[in-house]
């Protein structure tokens, strides 16, 4: 009772901000039946946290660790609790450093659920993680609302940045926050349309895809939807437009619902970009080999979506006279007819007959029942003819946004049409469907026999894939057997890797980069053909090399599947590392034959040829193990001061990593495999810089990833010879991003605290990241970064552990790098490392 009477003493005097760290971290957890119960102390210790809540924060995430006693969690828990429920967490977060604590807070507390459950310490429900980040936003937003508070986009971002976006449920109640809030207080929806046209064109398109979600789920009719999209987005401008086109013809499978295509519709009608944008989803509706080989989902929705823009006055003045006597027109007409899908070829005749007619003109007509009746195809054209007829009833206009737009000061962006005059004998004269061409023909039966007879040799040769989507269709084999199959699957092998290399810059990549993706990680070798393993890992590193935003999201995403093999996992991880290491140095690592048999047991010694990242590692590594040999004698760290340090004999060279870029020429390839190597490499990635896309789609969704499989939120297992190739992979990843703005306050720390939440069987693996980590901070800032931060004093115990177990291995050479750079960092700056001892203390 005394320490509480003098505590609350001190809390209304005030406190200097070392005595209230210092109470925060000794005195409080001594105190939590007062902390629960005493409302005076609860009372004053808001007053106290509302005006230091970083400082509140950072202990609290101190506080929450393994490593501390039940009494420091529980302490932790109940501040945090009573500082969520009474104030305002943004607000008060003072600065950038300040949000990037609180929302790694959720992610913590999951972190200790096994101990908080064995302990029976219940979880508060506001500390959820869908239910802080309600919180967060609706602090985020009630600031927003504030004209005279300065906001920055930077939450927006670290949202993006940690995965909730990517995780639907917990970014599905950020946009149902943000929407109600901002119905309630309308001049939100200007400041927060303002912060998500600072974001980049990436993070854009992603929160506006999701609040498509969002309200797809809602009970808003099409205007409603429509207002709040011009209230949240503004009117479609040069700045957002070709984010808003590349989610439209991206096929997104939101699109397809009927409220948010009128709605989308409806709002593009009124931009004066709207025929821009009608163009571009025309383009993909005529491309010859997107008719051919897109789903029939796919050509409903752009269909659709034509059929819906044509009706809009704001697109139908915009078109002109003479559109249907383009070539990417004529040329996509008799495609359509010639599809042997019947539901296919009248969508076709749909959206050519209302080209044609847009003006009210009958310049093509089909047959009286060219789209009525019974019969295939017929019911489900007959649905989009309906869904048009409704979309009718959308006058054309969408309630004034909630915040009026300002003026444009031109118009002159708009598209001028010349039109031109259509004589009578210009008109397309329609036909009749003869129903028995719909039907698709059947091979000869002898022909279908041989085809499914894997002894007798294929009489039709199958030629390379052309396309994309094509290459898909053949690894898949999808209606071929037999030895059909197999040559279908061997020929799209060999040629995968050079044909993705040649469609790099082109949009059908782009839109077909996630379904081959998953197509060749979840491939089987059921033909036994050779060098299988090496032709799909070749095909995946160029893939993740051609379309890294959507390729190494796609295969990190994937990587904790139950449904992949841990050969699978490991292609995917040896995919990841080498295209990573060509993503930021242009240098190749070509793929060398393996003979590793198919036996669980040979897989972990060189499945997915695992020493490639090896070598690239260690080439990482050596310039910091010999950097850190001519310290060794200078800072002996304590738990070695008997013993010498043994490190490597090169000599040191600065800086740590020089980029490099291949001179040599490529030799005359020998067979299919080596063909794309002609190509410069150079020029496939020119227009990626991997540190400005390395955070969002590479490190930091990896890391994501991993948390949730430690937290037993997978069900496969996190053994040693997964684990170790992943570490391996991400030190590679963080080598890689050493140039990354976010790498210091973002994934070095990240990083950093996943390494020691590690388990101990694989610790040498987990060196080499902490290696990465550290070296590249001293490189970086001289470590003042790492030094300003809890984690130094943990991490030298930590490696001083690490080495007593790895001394007598060849792992030991490392860890003593990281020892010594550890205690090079700690001595240069040791005033703030002494500091944060002392404040967390250690």
């Amino acid at each position: 009772m005394h320490h509480l009477f003098n505590y609350k003493n001190e809390l209304r005097k005030g406190l200097s901000d070392k005595v209230y760290v210092d109470r925060l971290q000794n005195l409080l957890p001594s105190l939590l039946d007062e902390l629960g119960n005493d409302q005076e102390l609860r009372q004053l210790l808001i007053s106290s946290a509302e005006s230091r809540l970083k400082d509140t924060a950072q202990q609290i995430s101190r506080h929450l660790s393994n490593d501390s006693p039940l009494s420091n969690i529980t302490c932790a828990i109940l501040l945090l609790e009573l500082l969520l429920i009474n104030i305002n967490i943004y607000k008060n977060a003072q600065d950038d450093d300040g949000v990037d604590v609180l929302l790694r807070l959720p992610t913590r507390i999951s972190n200790l659920s096994d101990r908080l459950s064995l302990a029976k310490i219940p979880i508060p429900s506001i500390l959820l993680p869908d239910n802080f980040t309600a919180k967060f936003t609706r602090d985020y937003l009630s600031t927003l609302s504030s004209p005279s508070s300065k906001v920055s986009s930077y939450p927006l971002e670290r949202l993006h940045l940690l995965g909730y976006v990517r995780y639907s449920e917990r970014f599905n109640n950020f946009w149902s926050v943000t929407i109600k809030y901002c119905d309630k207080h309308k001049k939100c929806y200007e400041r927060i349309r303002l912060m998500l046209l600072d974001l980049t064109p990436t993070q854009l398109s992603t929160y506006f895809e999701e609040f498509l979600n969002a309200v797809r789920d809602s009970n808003r009719d099409v205007k409603d939807i429509a207002r709040i999209l011009a209230s949240l987005f503004g009117e479609i401008d040069e700045s957002t437009l070709d984010t808003i086109t590349s989610v439209l013809v991206g096929g997104s499978r939101v699109l397809a619902a009927e409220m948010i295509m009128r709605s989308l519709t409806l709002w593009i009608s009124l931009s004066p970009h709207s025929f821009t944008i009608f163009r571009g989803i025309l383009e993909v509706w005529t491309n010859t080999r997107f008719i051919k080989k897109a789903p029939v989902a796919q050509l409903t929705l752009y269909s659709t979506m034509l059929l819906l823009l044509i009706q809009r006055n704001g697109v139908k003045r915009h078109i002109p006279r003479n559109l249907m006597h383009e070539s990417i027109v004529t040329h996509a007409i008799p495609t359509y007819l010639s599809l042997p899908n019947p539901f296919s070829k009248l969508l076709g005749m749909l959206v050519a007959q209302h080209l044609a007619n847009f003006d009210g003109v009958d310049r093509l007509v089909f047959g009286e029942d060219a789209f009525s009746g019974s019969g295939l195809g017929r019911a489900e054209i007959q649905g989009v003819i309906e869904l048009l007829n409704r979309a009718k009833t959308d006058d054309g206009s969408v309630p004034d946004p909630i915040i009026a737009q300002p003026p444009e000061a031109s118009t002159s962006s708009s598209p001028e049409v010349q039109e031109e005059s259509d004589s009578d004998d210009d008109s397309i004269v329609g036909y009749e469907i003869d129903e028995d061409k719909t039907q698709v023909n059947k091979p000869d039966s002898d022909d279908e026999e041989a085809a499914n007879d894997p002894t007798i040799l294929s009489k039709r040769k199958i030629g390379r894939p052309v396309y994309i989507a094509e290459l898909n269709d053949m690894l898949r084999h999808d209606g071929k057997e037999g030895n059909e199959a197999a040559v279908s699957q061997e020929v799209a092998l060999k040629w995968a890797a050079a044909l993705i290399n040649d469609k790099r810059e082109h949009r059908e990549l782009l839109e077909n980069s996630n379904n081959l993706t998953f197509t060749l990680l979840t491939l089987q070798d059921q033909f036994a053909l050779s060098d299988f393993e090496e032709l799909r890992s070749e095909a995946l590193r160029v893939l993740v090399v051609c379309s890294p935003q959507r390729a190494g999201l796609c295969l990190t995403q994937h990587l904790f599947s139950t449904s992949l093999s841990l050969r699978q996992r490991l292609t995917a991880l040896h995919a990841l590392g080498l295209g990573v290491r060509e993503l930021s140095t242009g240098t190749s690592t070509k793929i060398t034959n393996t003979t590793t048999p198919l036996t669980k047991k040979a897989i972990p010694a060189k499945v997915a040829n695992d020493s490639e990242i090896e070598d690239i590692l260690k080439e990482f590594s050596q310039a910091s193990i010999s950097d850190a040999r001519t310290k060794a004698g200078e800072a002996v760290p304590s738990v070695t001061r008997e013993r010498k340090l043994r490190v490597g004999s090169d000599k040191p060279s600065k800086p740590l990593i020089v980029e490099r870029y291949s001179s040599e020429t490529t030799p005359t390839p020998s067979n299919a495999l080596e063909q794309y190597r002609i190509v410069d490499r150079q020029s496939r990635v020119q227009n990626v810089k991997f540190h400005h896309i390395a955070s969002e789609h590479f490190v930091m969704p990896l890391i994501n990833e991993m948390w949730f499989a430690l937290n037993q939120q997978v069900s496969i297992k996190l053994d040693k010879e997964f684990l170790g190739p992943l570490l391996r992979t991400l030190a590679v990843m963080l080598w890689s991003a050493r140039n990354a703005p976010e790498f210091l306050h973002v994934l070095a720390p990240e990083s950093l605290e996943l390494v020691l939440a590690l388990p101990q069987y694989v610790i040498a693996d987990s060196v080499s990241v902490a290696l990465a980590l550290v070296s590249l901070s001293d490189d970086i800032d001289g470590g003042r970064t790492l030094a300003e931060s809890s984690k130094l004093p943990l991490l030298r115990r930590w490696a001083e552990t690490a080495y007593e177990s790895l001394e007598s291995t060849p792992e030991s050479r490392t860890c003593a790098a990281l020892l010594v750079k550890v205690q090079e960092i700690w001595d240069r700056h040791s005033t703030l490392v002494m500091a944060t001892t002392l404040s967390v203390g250690i």
